[in-house]
């Protein structure tokens, strides 16, 4: 293997901490090697490990993903959140899911949220009325409805 001076080998959190990542195979081979963590990788895990504590941010990241999965089951309810975006002339935007080695998905998934909130809440309050042969529609309007949402959000 050749090294060239002036290079630098940048590795995420995963990788450096095995003892067969490629940072370590590359540092045996040159022990001169100098492996860099990704503060952004870092500080993802952190902020995420802290929010594992706490139930209202849990409860959150949970309505994000029911409202990923609700949309992705079902090309009829795409269709119809999409026209009410248009009409609103929002962002035509699909909802994320929330990965947890992916640290931006969360950030994704709540900016989605957020820049099509108001063409949500009108779907919701036409899908999920109360007695509405969607339960799923009714749960998630119940969820969004509730302040802490809108306050996380």
């Amino acid at each position: 293997m050749n090294y060239k001076p002036g290079k630098l080998f940048f590795n995420c959190v995963f990788i450096s901490v095995s003892l067969s990542g490629v940072a370590t195979i590359l540092q045996r081979e040159n022990p001169h090697l100098v492996s860099v963590h990704c503060v952004a990788h870092k500080l993802a895990l952190c902020t995420s490990q802290a929010a594992e504590d706490i139930s209202s941010l849990k409860q959150h990241q949970e309505c994000l993903t029911n409202l990923f999965y609700y949309f992705k089951g079902s090309a009829k309810r795409t269709a119809k959140i999409k026209h009410i975006q248009e009409v609103l002339d929002d962002q035509v935007l699909k909802y994320k899911d929330i990965h947890s080695v992916r640290w931006l998905s969360y950030y994704n998934a709540l900016i989605a949220v957020y820049r099509t909130l108001d063409s949500l809440l009108i779907y919701l309050r036409e899908e999920g009325k109360p007695g509405s042969k969607d339960p799923k529609a009714v749960n998630l309007r119940r969820e969004l409805w509730h302040w802490s949402y809108i306050f996380f959000s």
